[in-house]
């Protein structure tokens, strides 16, 4: 293998390993709210983990589920409140604004990079007079679990 691909090749390696592990890290230990100030918050992470300007989906942690058959942890219900954006970064916390919902003091947060907007949908063209409307309507959850 020429120095150029084995080059390349440790890069994308050693980038896919670092992913891995902030992924990893993430889904154990979640960026928690430490303490609500309606809308502003400060967050557990702070350089080398968040930036100034990261947008993250805020969500109330709830309820935890267990399962019936092996006792075992499912997590916990999440509600998502909002979305929040990093103000200033401190060495081992930070500031966020909420840019959307508030924050109550006495609940639990926890915090997941916001992902990317959708695109929006193209629009269609307006239905001609007389043209058949179109009456196909989303399943409810209901049907959906039941597969009716």
């Amino acid at each position: 293998m020429s120095q150029i691909g084995s080059a390349t090749l440790s890069r994308l390696i050693i980038g896919a390993a670092d992913k891995l592990v902030v992924d990893m890290v993430a889904a154990i230990y979640p960026i928690r709210v430490v303490k609500a100030m309606g809308e502003m918050a400060v967050i557990n992470r702070g350089e080398g983990s968040v930036s100034a300007g990261d947008t993250f989906a805020v969500f109330l942690e709830g309820e935890e589920l267990i399962d019936p058959q092996s006792g075992e942890s499912l997590g916990s219900m999440e509600v998502e409140v909002g979305l929040g954006t990093v103000t200033e970064v401190k060495p081992k916390f930070a500031f966020i604004k909420m840019a959307s919902g508030t924050l109550q003091s006495d609940a639990n947060y926890l915090l997941r990079k916001a992902k990317k907007p959708a695109a929006t949908p193209p629009r269609r063209a307006a239905a001609r007079p007389g043209a058949p409307r179109a009456t196909a309507q989303e399943p409810s959850r209901r049907d959906a679990f039941l597969n009716n």
